[in-house]
């Protein structure tokens, strides 16, 4: 018998890294991102990453930290604004960023 001390839990706490929420509201500011350029190539040359490395991040859903600001550098918002869910605001049209009432119609009348 061969006993074999347990593996160590990667910590979620390294410094640089995103909490689960904080990925989750990057994710949903890239699907924004996506709705406006049409494609998530698109949004990768605009962003000027690799593809595959955008690819990565939607396939597994984790965005690090590099991947959130290149996010807010092309939204033109800040990377608080990205990581905190602020932007996109709740309510707006992905495309054009128009807030828009509970049932989908325009807030100006």
């Amino acid at each position: 018998m061969h006993w074999k001390r347990p593996a160590k839990p990667r910590p979620f706490n390294r410094p640089g890294a995103l909490s689960l929420e904080e990925q989750a509201c990057a994710r949903v500011a890239l699907g924004v991102l996506r709705v406006r350029f049409g494609s998530l190539e698109k949004v990768a040359t605009a962003m000027r990453i690799n593809m595959e490395t955008l690819r990565k991040a939607v396939k597994r859903g984790t965005v690090s930290a590099g991947v959130a600001l290149d996010i807010s550098r092309t939204a033109g918002v800040s990377f608080d604004d990205v990581i905190t869910g602020r932007w996109p605001p709740k309510n707006s049209c992905p495309h054009c960023g128009h807030a828009l009432d509970g049932d989908g119609s325009s807030q100006e009348g």
